[in-house]
């Protein structure tokens, strides 16, 4: 005589009625239940170091390109040209060293540490505008200038951060 049987208990990894023979035994330990909870602990913990890299790697590269950049008259100001030099440089760095160090996805990296350069640039729009609302008649445009610049630097320091661990195998 064959009966449905259902021995994994409600929210678990597979709860379909099975059928079984009286003769068969059931499993006392659930060890299908207990499986996946030791890698979700370990990719929880992976999370949360990408996370913290992620967030740090925006802050430094926020303040990098920022502060020079807010520094500068807004009569002088030249996007992209005003945007090239060592803050770009460290965006790339910490880009890299996200993707290297911290385990953040390529992806990720790319986005995260990449709008760092916009929103410096929306600070400043944000500031000078709440003075003088004609300062900035064509943000949009730069943000868009510095949206392709930031990618662009983040894009190539995520894709060398990418280089130790495609030649180590992993």
């Amino acid at each position: 005589m064959q009966t449905t049987t259902n021995f994994f208990p409600k929210g678990s990894v597979d709860h379909k009625p099975r059928l079984h023979d009286d003769r068969e035994k059931l499993p006392r330990v659930e060890l299908a239940r207990l499986a996946p909870t030791v890698p979700t602990m370990m990719t929880k913990t992976a999370k949360t170091t990408a996370i913290y890299w992620l967030a740090a790697a925006f802050l430094v590269s926020f303040f990098t390109v920022g502060v020079p950049y807010w520094q500068i008259a807004y009569s002088k100001v030249s996007l992209p040209d005003t945007l090239y030099g060592a803050g770009l440089f460290v965006v790339g760095v910490l880009a890299a060293a996200t993707r290297a160090f911290g385990k953040a996805r390529l992806v990720a990296v790319i986005f995260v540490v990449g709008a760092a350069i916009p929103a410096a640039i929306l600070a400043r729009v944000a500031v000078e505008t709440a003075s003088d609302p004609t300062s900035h008649n064509l943000w949009p445009l730069e943000m868009i200038i510095a949206a392709v610049v930031g990618m662009v630097s983040s894009s190539a320091g995520a894709l060398v951060g990418c280089l130790p661990s495609l030649f180590s195998g992993r």
